[in-house]
């Protein structure tokens, strides 16, 4: 292998690393940020056909390090809750 073809190769080898850890981190950061969580009652999800709208998904697992605050507008009324805190 002449000169070239070996830097050419680390060279090749190092943005292959370079775009893998962005990649990586991309992806980290894209599923741990906070954002907006759909929030969709139970007792719609027994139904077998729910869709979930417009592309949103209702597969996921439930993790405790995570807190959301949810507001309620002055003319939304809560009519139930269903946990209690530390659950």
């Amino acid at each position: 292998m002449t000169k070239k073809k070996k830097i050419l190769t680390a060279v090749l080898a190092l943005l292959f690393c370079a775009a893998a850890a962005a990649g990586i981190g991309y992806a980290v950061k894209k599923t741990t940020s906070g954002g907006t969580v759909i929030v969709i009652p139970a007792d719609t999800l027994n139904y077998g056909w729910y869709t979930g709208g417009s592309g949103e998904s209702v597969d996921g697992y439930v993790a405790t390090d995570a807190t959301q605050n949810v507001y309620v507008s002055g003319t939304e009324t809560v009519k139930q809750i269903h946990v209690r805190e530390g659950d």
